[in-house]
């Protein structure tokens, strides 16, 4: 009977296998959580921009209406094809306007002030992303 030689060095081969095996599992589990990240990131900064873009699209439409009227700032009627006088254009676009913010941010919701003593506007758009509140507020004047 002849007895087998069991070699040391076969089983090392093995171990450093595994070994490297976990080193790459753990850079490679690293490297998403990383892309994970840059993208939440990512969609933030979208959300961010979209909300400062309605912003500033809040200011234009209250511009338009004269100070007389823009203390009332009613849901509006639709113009249809006609052109719309500003009275009438002003209301309609705020509407409009309502519904972008809760379309183009997620549980999006918009606020205006209007500040009667510098003829100014704060608009504050809050939203949610992934459970975490947002909020942007602008001020400008009119």
């Amino acid at each position: 009977m002849r007895r087998l030689r069991t070699s040391l060095a076969a089983g090392f081969a093995l171990l450093e296998v595994m070994v490297a095996l976990l080193v790459i599992t753990t850079g490679l589990a690293g490297m998403a959580s990383l892309g994970a990240q840059h993208i939440a990131g990512r969609a933030q900064d979208a959300d961010q921009l979209r909300a400062l873009r309605l912003a500033a699209d809040a200011v234009a439409i209250l511009s338009l209406l004269p100070p007389d009227d823009r203390s009332a700032t009613p849901a509006g009627a639709a113009c249809g094809a006609a052109p719309c006088p500003t009275a009438r254009f002003a209301p309609h676009a705020l509407a409009e306007w309502r519904r972008r913010v809760q379309r183009e941010l997620p549980q999006g919701a918009g606020q205006l002030t209007l500040a009667t003593q510098n003829a100014g506007v704060r608009v504050t758009l809050s939203w949610q992303r992934a459970g975490q509140a947002q909020q942007l507020a602008l001020e400008a004047g009119l």
